[in-house]
């Protein structure tokens, strides 16, 4: 059943702004003070910024006015959105007939519709919104439309919020605890199966980076391994608590496996240059 609980302008603004925010993705943007009107925003659109009035303007001064509202507003706008030119669609569903809706401003474009059909024959709104025809809400009105609007735009919110959590929600951390505990696993080793940590002999054995032996006896395999290696309880306390620190926070931003790829294929590139540049024992992420 449905009830005149709204008139015809109210409807059609109404109905634009359902498809401008369920299918352009636009937002609601709150603007105190303005009634009868809704404002969108969607900084990646053509039109960044949507306004869509059901005010009466019946006279030339009224439509002035309306203008002058209009940029004051687009100026707090900008500062809230540090923009310098913000393209803007105005939109006027309550406009009497023979009024030059034409702004001398190239970031605003003004158009006046009376009623559906006319809002289908605009070419403003059919170039830049192609989906405008088939994807716009037709046949509800009254309560109807109220329902089946707020509905819609329920559900976008709501998903729109699932994707801002699902990429903005904090990762858990994988690789680093595991990495740290891999260091802290070979550093005891180290004692336990040889000499301890600071042991020329038992670093070699344990996969250390000496030029010699990835040169001559194409142990290439020294540069992976050494990254594992720290000489001496202050070397493995200081390159963990880095990696703790650091490598957390770059996890969480880059995600398990690229920083996987950053960490081996820096510390590959430390012992490349280790390799290059010394003639000595290398270990550690930090040399």
């Amino acid at each position: 059943m449905n009830f005149n609980i709204m008139n015809a302008n109210d409807e059609l603004m109404l109905k634009l702004a359902h498809y401008f925010i369920t299918v352009e993705n636009y937002t609601p943007i709150v603007v105190k003070g303005v009634n009868s009107e809704v404002w969108l925003e969607n900084l990646e659109a053509p039109y960044h910024i949507i306004r869509i009035s059901s005010n009466h303007i019946h006279n030339q001064e009224q439509l002035d006015f309306d203008y002058f509202k209009i940029k004051k507003i687009l100026s707090q706008i900008k500062k809230k959105t540090l923009s310098i030119n913000l393209n803007t669609l105005n939109i006027l569903v309550n406009t009497i007939d023979n009024l030059n809706t034409d702004i001398k401003d190239k970031n605003i474009s003004s158009i006046a519709i009376e009623d559906l059909d006319a809002a289908w024959q605009n070419k403003n709104i059919l170039e830049v919104f192609p989906k405008f025809k088939t994807k716009f809400l037709k046949d509800k009105e009254g309560l109807d439309l109220i329902i089946n609007v707020t509905n819609d735009i329920n559900t976008k919110t709501r998903k729109d919020s699932e994707t801002f959590n699902s990429i903005f929600r904090p990762k858990k951390i994988i690789i680093t605890p595991i990495l740290i505990l891999l260091c802290v696993l070979v550093f005891i080793s180290m004692y336990i199966f040889g000499n301890g940590s600071q042991d020329t002999r038992t670093l070699l054995m344990f996969g250390a980076n000496l030029k010699a032996l990835v040169v001559n006896n194409k142990e290439i395999w020294r540069l992976f391994t050494s990254m594992f290696l720290h000489i001496g309880i202050i070397h493995l306390l200081c390159n963990m608590y880095a990696l703790f620190i650091l490598g957390r926070n770059l996890e969480g931003v880059l995600g398990k496996a690229k920083f996987l790829l950053v960490y081996l294929g820096s510390g590959m590139l430390g012992s490349l240059f280790s390799v290059v540049l010394s003639d000595s024992i290398s270990a550690g992420a930090s040399g």
